[in-house]
């Protein structure tokens, strides 16, 4: 497993001479090849690297409230929850001379219904150009995303998606199944996109019968519906995280080709060609729509094949690659050398290095004495906070010994010596009820 090198905000060195970096994301995939790998890897480069999640968060929330912000640099992924919070965010960081680079991947900002979770999204919409407008630089994954994202700020930057440190291209599964698979992944998000190839397969189907071939389409995730045209293979629940999925994936996935459907909508076009990258880390051939991303990156017959978004085509490019296995085999040997020349994590990691190092705050003289303040107005802070609770607890004292007092007045009087017995008696018929 990669061994993350992410520090908790509550770990950190307020007087280190490193640039503190705070990243704030949620963890899933997406997060995990973008964001929490190649900021991992950054340690020792001038900066380091905090996470700002769970009880981290609530604590930095509570800081940003008294005014202190103890990072010099703030990553934002897609994460925030609140409008009225990320305002906030923003203008304790620009208070405190603190530079935000917002990271984004998907153009949330135009999301319209064509998305299967419009309704869902549609939610974060403000947020996220709250943030795009007010971050001193956007890093997205596609140059096409850029051209949107440089309608709300001029400076955004292009970090390309790749393959992370946890798969393991040479040591991967060898196909023992005389049976051809053709194969599937992606999340429920995708559920649409799989109904582009549907007609298709069922005719591919109706071609390996007539062959007399065995053939399976497995399909991993992809829709929240029961597909009676293909075998469902549901990720356990343990292998949820990125990391364990991927062990999993290569562990269990012989595929003979790959599919990577999706539908020309304006959301897909900022989409990145993540399905090749993941497909060749499979050391699987792939089939990709001809739009967007794929478009981009693929070259028909070379590494991949591109099909148009109909019936004939993608039976068409299908069965061209079902039956060439020299094809298949051309195809995967130049993905590899593409993805392995052209697509490494090393460079990722220069790139944020640059990024980070644009947004470097000035740790002269000055800083360290604003920082100071910061440490001691929230040590004043929790000295005030400390004096409350000294001064409830000794009101309480005070109004415990005095009501002990009276007790004690009260048992040694007269009143209290005659009303003695109908006090027992009264005690007793208690316990009988």
């Amino acid at each position: 497993m990669f061994d993350y090198k992410i520090k908790r905000y509550s770990e950190m060195n307020y007087f280190e001479d490193l640039q503190r970096v705070g990243l704030m994301s949620e963890n899933n995939s997406s997060a995990d090849i973008r964001l929490f790998t190649p900021l991992s890897l950054l340690n020792g480069e001038d900066f380091t690297v905090y996470s700002i999640n769970g009880a981290d968060r609530t604590q930095f929330k509570k800081d940003l409230n008294n005014d202190i912000v103890l990072v010099d640099i703030l990553v934002i992924g897609r994460s925030l929850q609140s409008l009225e919070i990320a305002k906030t965010i923003v203008e304790k960081c620009k208070l405190n001379n603190v530079k935000i680079i917002f990271e984004i991947d998907d153009d949330l900002i135009n999301i319209d219904e064509t998305h299967p979770h419009y309704y869902a999204l549609s939610k974060y919409v403000e947020i996220v150009k709250y943030l795009t407008e007010n971050a001193d630089e956007v890093v997205v994954s596609t140059d096409y995303l850029k051209t949107k994202i440089l309608e709300y700020n001029s400076n955004a930057s292009v970090i390309h998606n790749v393959l992370t440190p946890d798969w393991d291209m040479d040591n991967l599964i060898l196909k023992d199944s005389e049976t051809f698979k053709i194969g599937y992944m992606g999340t429920i998000t995708h559920k649409y996109d799989l109904t582009l190839v549907e007609e298709a397969m069922k005719n591919i189907y109706d071609y390996f019968s007539d062959k007399n071939m065995d053939f399976v389409f497995e399909v991993i995730g992809g829709s929240d519906e029961e597909l009676d045209w293909a075998e469902q293979i549901e990720v356990p629940k343990e292998k949820s995280d990125y990391p364990s999925f991927v062990r999993w994936l290569q562990d269990i996935v012989d595929w003979d080709l790959a599919l990577a459907p999706i539908e020309d909508t304006p959301i897909n076009m900022s989409k990145s060609n993540i399905k090749y990258l993941e497909y060749t880390g499979l050391n699987v051939p792939g089939v990709y729509s001809n739009i967007g991303p794929y478009k981009e990156t693929i070259v028909h017959g070379k590494t991949g094949l591109l099909a148009e978004n109909t019936v004939e085509s993608w039976q068409e490019n299908l069965i061209r690659l079902i039956e060439d296995k020299n094809l298949r085999e051309d195809i995967i040997r130049n993905a590899r050398e593409d993805v392995e020349t052209n697509y490494l994590m090393d460079d990722v990691v220069k790139s944020w290095i640059e990024i980070l190092n644009n947004n470097k705050k000035n740790k002269d003289k000055n800083y360290y004495d604003s920082l100071n303040r910061n440490i001691i107005s929230k040590i004043d802070n929790l000295s005030r906070d400390v004096s409350k609770v000294q001064r409830k607890n000794r009101k309480l004292k005070r109004n415990f010994n005095k009501q002990k007092k009276i007790n004690k007045q009260l048992k040694s009087s007269t009143s209290w010596k005659i009303t003695e017995p109908f006090r027992k008696t009264a005690s007793i018929f208690k316990r009988d009820k």
